[in-house]
């Protein structure tokens, strides 16, 4: 990846969204398309933008990940309170258990819960451990390409 030399140029371009084009970045730096154009292709604007993109999703993909644990926490905070009000009412004697029906209920929805944000961390987890393998991958490639180039092992 180039050395961006152009920041504001690239970050007005980068900003553009789905509108992005270096027309716009050229008549707002009032520079000519040639000009952004050359910018655009030595700095590898093109791949900034998607190391950028990848970045941004990985990003709201572990925000979201966090936003559930968090949900699911507030949700298993009440259940636990429940089950324990439940519980002392057993105890206490001002509630006869006629039928487990309502325990079974409430047990049954903190352990989907548990069961649903593991589900989502080793979703993520597994994502991750597969980028890391690939790039791993192609750098022993890159790797095996060069040492073959030289002329491998004399």
């Amino acid at each position: 990846m180039s050395e961006l030399k152009h920041i504001k140029e690239f970050e007005f371009y980068y900003d553009l969204g789905s509108d992005r084009s270096y027309s716009k970045v050229a008549e707002h730096f009032k520079k000519s398309i040639t000009t952004v154009k050359k910018w655009g292709s030595s700095e590898n604007w093109g791949d900034e933008v998607s190391l950028r993109n990848k970045q941004q999703l990985e990003e709201n993909r572990r925000q979201s990940l966090l936003n559930r644990r968090k949900t699911v926490n507030q949700y298993q905070n009440i259940l636990n309170s429940s089950l324990n009000t439940y519980i002392d009412k057993l105890k206490n004697k001002e509630i006869e258990v006629k039928t487990v029906k309502d325990l079974d209920r409430l047990i049954r929805l903190s352990i989907f819960l548990d069961g649903y944000v593991y589900e989502a961390e080793t979703a993520l987890y597994n994502e991750l451990k597969e980028e890391i393998e690939n790039r791993n991958s192609k750098e022993q490639q890159e790797i095996k390409i060069t040492f073959d180039i030289l002329g491998g092992a004399e």
